[in-house]
């Protein structure tokens, strides 16, 4: 893989994993406190579960961009690895994960429509006040870092080489 994709890589790594897990702490700790001041003192957050629900959001739409490069989503492969001849295993992966890359841009732009009509509305949470806008910005972000995950995979599969050492053909 080209040098540059992996500092973009190392980049998002970190962006990814400070984003996911710091937005899993906070959640954790208001629920817990929540929790605590329900069953002790008979009075919570109001606004702890909003938040809670809006940092949820965060984690995992950021989560996404990073499980395209650990592999965790699931997949089906029964049609590549028994139904694809060997030789376009390699064709049949990339073109699955164009597919892929097409939902996740799907997936943003709707986002981009839903949240430019929430700029234009001004609608916002019904107990923070917080721009309704923001949230589904996240959702933006998050598939527009798995677009960009994706397309790292392409050029993942395009630089493998064959098992007998040569670079594989498309």
């Amino acid at each position: 893989m080209p040098s540059f994709l992996e500092k973009l890589d190392k980049g998002m790594d970190i962006v990814e994993r400070n984003i996911v897990g710091y937005a899993t702490l906070i959640m954790v700790l208001i629920l817990f406190t929540n929790v605590v001041l329900r069953n002790f003192f008979q009075s919570g957050l109001v606004w702890g579960n909003e938040l809670s629900s809006y940092l949820n959001i965060l984690a995992v739409y950021i989560a996404v961009s990073a499980g395209f490069k650990y592999g965790s989503h699931v997949g089906v492969s029964v049609v590549v690895d028994y139904l694809v001849p060997k030789k376009f295993r390699k064709a049949a992966a990339i073109f699955t994960k164009l597919i892929v890359l097409l939902f996740c841009i799907l997936v943003a732009y709707l986002a981009v429509r839903m949240s430019m009509a929430q700029v234009a509305s001004g609608q916002v949470s019904p107990v923070l006040n917080f721009p309704l806008w923001i949230i589904y910005g996240i959702v933006v972000v998050g598939m527009s870092m798995a677009s960009i995950r994706v397309i790292m995979e392409i050029i993942k599969i395009i630089y493998k080489k064959d098992k007998d050492g040569g670079e594989a053909a498309c």
